[in-house]
């Protein structure tokens, strides 16, 4: 995975799926950007049951019309709770291109009060293929205009 900033990853589904990885890299808390695929008990149970990594999900869509805006407030809540109990947390979708990518730049311009270019920047020179949507491009920067943060 990508590391992002002080307490955020972005990474793909197969290395969420990958329990050395996480323990690797510290992981206590997990935000699924794409929702849980896989068997479970019961409808949003955690995959990782009782083995210390907190666990939340969404069910966003990677396409262009989709509003990924409409995660961010529980996601950036999410985060926030995370860093409170200096948890580390690995944010993914499928291919951790898109729909994590846009949450965590979103979650960087808010909390790190970095524009929307330097949020870019940041997570392409971590990420290189990432924020391919352009229907997430256009929707960060609306984001980045509502928060004041589209220029200096």
């Amino acid at each position: 995975p990508s590391h992002l900033i002080e307490h955020v990853y972005l990474g793909c589904q197969s290395q969420a799926e990958s329990l050395r990885m996480l323990r690797k890299y510290n992981i206590t808390h997990v935000l699924n950007c794409a929702g849980y695929k896989g068997p479970r008990p019961e409808p949003h149970a955690s995959p990782y049951g009782d083995i210390g990594i907190e666990y939340l999900e969404f069910q966003a869509d990677d396409y262009e019309d989709y509003d990924i805006t409409q995660h961010f407030a529980e996601a950036f809540q999410y985060l926030d709770q995370a860093k409170r109990q200096r948890g580390n947390v690995l944010v993914h979708c499928a291919l951790g291109i898109n729909r994590s990518a846009a949450t965590c730049l979103a979650y960087i311009m808010q909390h790190q009060r970095k524009t929307l270019f330097e949020a870019t920047r940041l997570i392409k020179r971590k990420r290189k293929v990432a924020l391919t949507n352009r229907g997430f491009q256009v929707q960060l920067v609306k984001f980045a205009k509502s928060i004041g943060l589209l220029d200096k």
